[in-house]
């Protein structure tokens, strides 16, 4: 679109009813396409932003954010189940200390911390250390997790290479259809 005032092209926002035809007529990748393209092109940014200022615990909750969201609209999983599988799926390794899924429940627990509580007891079992050169390790009770591989593997899940772009390889066609369902659900009641 053209804005007549400049004469430069100002980015137009797909309409809803367009958006919602889209999905409704359009085979299942199609809704899920748009999610994590939308995803990827506006809050992975964000998210990378935090990780290059060592912002952390901003990371740890936008990646927790987008592992729920994804799994809710794939799986049908949300919460701590879904953020766990999501870290199965897509970020785990299988180098020792990167297997996130195995502490998913506490990083789940602390996550909840960091965006309602803040002060718990569990701010004492859980640790961040950029400079151990795995993922997470255990020193006595406590939980230390190294921030910045736990990004590498997010930003990996979203890699061209990804399953998540294919969900065809882990879902079958009745299941993406009633993906497809879910997320268009989704779409339209919020």
């Amino acid at each position: 679109m053209i804005n007549d005032d400049t004469d430069e092209d100002v980015p137009t926002m797909e309409s809803y009813s367009d958006r919602l035809r889209r999905f409704q007529n359009g085979p299942p990748n199609e809704v899920i396409q748009t999610l994590l393209n939308s995803i990827n092109n506006f809050f992975n940014p964000e998210i990378a932003k935090a990780a290059e200022n060592d912002s952390w615990s901003l990371v740890l909750i936008a990646i927790h954010s987008v592992a729920t969201t994804v799994s809710q609209g794939l799986f049908g999983v949300g919460r701590e189940k879904g953020f766990i599988r999501y870290l199965q799926t897509y970020m785990d390794g299988d180098e020792p200390g990167a297997d996130f899924s195995s502490i998913g429940s506490e990083l789940h627990l602390w996550r909840n911390v960091l965006a309602h509580q803040w002060l718990a007891s569990s701010g004492h079992t859980i640790a961040t250390d950029t400079s151990i050169s795995l993922g997470w390790e255990r020193r006595e009770e406590a939980l230390v997790l190294n921030p910045a591989r736990f990004y590498e593997a997010y930003r990996h899940s979203f890699s061209t290479s990804s399953l998540l772009w294919r969900p065809a390889k882990i879902l079958t066609p009745d299941e993406l259809l009633v993906v497809k369902k879910r997320l268009i659900r989704n779409f339209k009641d919020h």
